[in-house]
């Protein structure tokens, strides 16, 4: 894996969890508490109903009174989207080598 692969993978392990709660769909708990996020909830919403627009998951007065952020589910749902991601690089990486060594074969 290069540095440009890990660097990558990094990046888009930590934004599909972000990007997740602007299109994932926000679970009950209870009556007055919901949660969101992908792979693991990580977002809690605190009130009678989810919001009705996503786009107040972006102002600061919200996430202070009426949301909280667990930052270790966070965190863990970034690792396994980084896990997941790191075997499926290695294993297109080691596809790649393989048809590139037997090309070469056939070719001598």
């Amino acid at each position: 894996m290069t540095v440009l692969q890990k660097r990558w993978l990094a990046a888009v392990s930590l934004l599909i969890p972000a990007l997740s709660l602007f299109v994932y769909p926000f679970f009950p708990i209870n009556e007055a508490r919901y949660t969101t996020g992908f792979p693991l909830r990580f977002l809690t919403h605190h009130g009678a109903e989810p919001p009705e627009s996503r786009m107040v998951l972006l102002d600061p007065d919200y996430l202070t009174s009426h949301a909280s952020i667990n930052p270790l589910l966070y965190l863990l749902g970034a690792g396994i989207i980084w896990i997941t991601g790191f075997f499926i690089v290695n294993a297109w990486n080691f596809r790649r080598r393989g048809k590139g060594e037997g090309s070469s074969d056939q070719a001598t």
